[in-house]
C-alpha cells in the first residue's frame, strides 16, 4: 500500500529527484532505488507507474514516458522527445525563480553559496530583471541578526531562547524553540520551529521576535516530527470563524490574511463574501477597528463578532474618557 501520509506535493517533489536519477543510471534494481531514496518498493512501483502517463497532448507513444521494467527489476526511463528540447521559462515562472533565489541568499547572508549568487545574476540578465529600478522584488521584512541565528540553529540542530510577541494574545513572552526551516509567504518570513515549551510544532513570525539567543538544550531535533509546510496557515478543525463582506476599500484583506473561503457577491462589484478562522478574538477586533464601517459581519461561529466588537470599541473609547 502507498503511504497514505505522503501528500500529492510530496509524492511530485520525490519524483523530481528520482527520475533525472534513474535516467542517469540506467538499469539500476528496484531495491536498490527505493532503499537511495528511503521509499518502499510498492511506492516506488506506484510513482513510477505515474510517470508513465506524463506526456503531451494527444499522448501517443511518442508524446509520452516510457518507464521499462524488466523481468529482473532493473529500471530504465527513456524521455519523450520534448525532454530534449531548452527549457523555456514564461516571464511568471523566471521571476518566481528570482525571488526563491533571492529569499535563499538573503537567508544565508554572508555564507551565501557563490554558485548560487552567480546563477541569479545570470537569470536576472536574462530576464532583465537586474536593473532593480524595473524589477522590485520584496520578501518581506527581518532582522538580519535574527535571521542569522535562526540559520547557526538550523545548522547546528541547536534550540533557541526568544522573547515573542504573541499578537493574537498581545503579549511578549519567552520561548525556548528547536528551528526547523525558514519559510517566506505573503511578504512575511516565518521560522518553523519544536516549541519545547508546550512540546509541539509551532510556526512564529521572525519580525515578531523581539529578542533570540542561542540556548541549550537536552531533546534532540531528531527525537521529534516537524514536517514540511504545505501552508503557512492552517485552521484546526475546531477554530472559530467569522464571514465578513468586503468592499474594494477592504480587498486588502484577502492579500494579508489567510482565509477559508471567498464567494463573489452576485450584482455587487467588488464585493466578496470572505470566511477567515479566528484564532483569537483580540488578533480579529484589532483587524475589525481597522476595516470600520466599510466591513460587514454577517456571520460567525464560535464567538460572537459582532459582540466581541463592540466590546472592544467600547475599552477604546475609555481610555479616551
Amino acid at each position: 500500500m502507498v503511504n497514505a501520509k505522503a501528500t500529492a506535493s510530496q509524492r511530485v517533489g520525490r519524483l523530481l529527484t528520482i527520475v533525472p536519477w534513474i535516467v542517469s543510471h540506467p538499469g539500476e534494481r528496484l531495491t536498490t532505488i527505493a532503499a537511495r531514496f528511503d521509499v518502499s518498493e510498492k511506492e516506488l512501483l506506484a510513482d513510477l507507474s505515474t510517470v508513465s502517463m506524463v506526456g503531451l497532448p494527444p499522448y501517443t507513444p511518442d508524446t509520452l514516458v516510457d518507464v521499462v521494467i524488466d523481468d529482473e527489476g532493473r529500471v530504465t526511463i527513456y524521455l519523450a522527445d520534448f525532454f530534449s528540447k531548452p527549457l523555456q521559462l514564461s516571464p511568471t515562472q523566471a521571476l518566481a525563480l528570482v525571488a526563491s533565489c533571492e529569499a535563499m541568499l538573503s537567508i544565508d547572508g554572508d555564507n551565501a553559496n557563490p554558485s548560487l549568487a552567480n546563477a541569479l545574476e545570470k537569470i536576472q540578465r536574462l530576464v532583465g530583471s537586474n536593473d532593480h529600478g524595473t524589477v522590485g522584488i520584496s520578501l518581506g521584512a527581518a532582522d538580519e541578526k535574527v535571521l542569522k541565528i535562526v540559520s547557526e540553529c538550523i545548522e547546528q540542530k541547536s534550540a533557541a531562547e526568544i522573547s515573542y510577541h504573541s499578537y493574537g494574545r498581545d503579549e511578549i513572552r519567552s520561548r525556548k524553540i528547536l528551528p526547523q526551516r525558514v519559510v517566506a509567504d505573503k511578504g512575511n518570513w516565518y521560522v518553523q520551529a519544536w516549541c519545547l515549551e508546550v512540546d509541539a510544532e509551532r510556526l512564529f513570525r521572525i519580525d515578531r521576535i523581539e529578542s533570540i539567543a542561542i540556548a541549550e538544550n537536552k531533546k534532540s531535533l531528531d527525537s521529534v516530527s516537524v514536517a514540511p509546510l504545505e501552508t503557512v496557515f492552517s485552521p484546526r478543525p475546531d477554530s472559530s470563524t467569522v464571514t465578513l463582506r468586503l468592499n474594494k476599500k477592504t480587498m486588502w484583506v484577502l492579500e494579508s490574511y489567510p482565509y477559508i473561503r471567498a464567494e463573489p457577491v452576485k450584482k455587487k462589484k467588488d464585493t466578496f463574501d470572505v470566511t477567515l478562522a479566528i484564532t483569537a478574538e483580540a488578533w480579529f477586533d484589532r483587524v475589525a477597528m481597522q476595516l470600520g464601517t466599510d466591513v460587514e459581519i454577517l456571520s460567525s461561529q464560535g464567538f460572537d463578532a459582532k459582540a466581541s466588537v463592540v466590546a472592544a470599541a467600547d475599552k477604546i473609547l475609555a481610555l479616551y474618557s
